[in-house]
């Protein structure tokens, strides 16, 4: 990994990004091919803790679906990261963007099997949500902020709003964020951009009138009302699971 003196960033030359962000002051280059995280925090265990984080993202990324800082940034100690700039827009925004569903199930689907993809090599993203997915040119997903996630052993920093709000609902307090809420808040995500609300708000008459718009819609009912549902221990499949992929035309 490379490492650079913070002294040495000339901050002339990078634009500050208008980002709310609780964890780092985060800056782009004029040519958008990098992007500098300055943390907010001096406390020294806590960017201990990023720095092995770090180091064990970077051994894990075997299929590259998540986008891990490749510099460190020093002043003293740990104090920021570099990582790569994916042009495109986030999650949240392809609704913006894309016009066609077909388009838009497409990058759904890919995101879906890239978070399966990163289950695979023992991360949770824990926060994840629509900012959080990078959508690039080519309708392919990239997962950031990855220092949030939960590697091995090495806990997560934040929860997905989304999931937060789910597991109040249901009056659970986990020890830890599992693949399992990983997939739930996936699909928490999905019905949120595609119905502009939360889960909780969707009635049951208007899930089944938007299936007359977006067809795939019927194949995710049963996990729509088991996510509903008053139980509090449920496993949900990945998006892709339910939805072929290859079939993406036919939303």
């Amino acid at each position: 990994m490379d490492r650079i003196s913070y002294n040495d960033i000339d901050f002339n030359k990078l634009t500050k990004l208008d980002y709310d962000s609780l964890e780092s002051d985060i800056y782009v280059d004029k040519e958008k091919q990098r992007i500098y995280k300055i943390f907010k925090t001096e406390d020294l265990c806590e960017l201990s803790y990023k720095l092995v984080k770090l180091d064990l993202l970077q051994r894990k990324n075997q299929k590259g679906k998540m986008i891990v800082p490749d510099t460190t940034i020093f002043d003293r100690h740990f104090c920021g990261t570099i990582e790569k700039y994916v042009p495109g827009v986030n999650l949240d925004d392809i609704f913006i963007k894309y016009r066609d569903i077909n388009h838009i199930m497409k990058i759904f689907l890919d995101a879906s099997k890239s978070l399966q993809d990163i289950h695979e090599e023992k991360v949770v993203v824990a926060d994840l949500n629509s900012a959080n997915i990078r959508i690039d040119e080519n309708y392919k997903s990239h997962y950031i902020d990855t220092l949030s996630y939960r590697v091995e052993n090495l806990d997560n920093n934040t929860v997905s709003y989304l999931l937060k709000e789910h597991l109040h609902s249901k009056n659970i307090q986990p020890k830890k964020i599992t693949k399992e809420m990983d997939k739930i808040t996936f699909l928490l995500m999905y019905f949120n951009l595609l119905f502009n609300k939360s889960v909780n708000e969707i009635s049951y008459s208007e899930y089944e009138e938007k299936e007359d718009e977006i067809k795939c819609l019927k194949k995710l009912y049963d996990s729509f009302k088991l996510i509903k549902s008053r139980r509090k221990k449920i496993d949900v499949p990945y998006l892709h699971e339910v939805i072929d992929p290859l079939n993406y035309k036919k939303y």
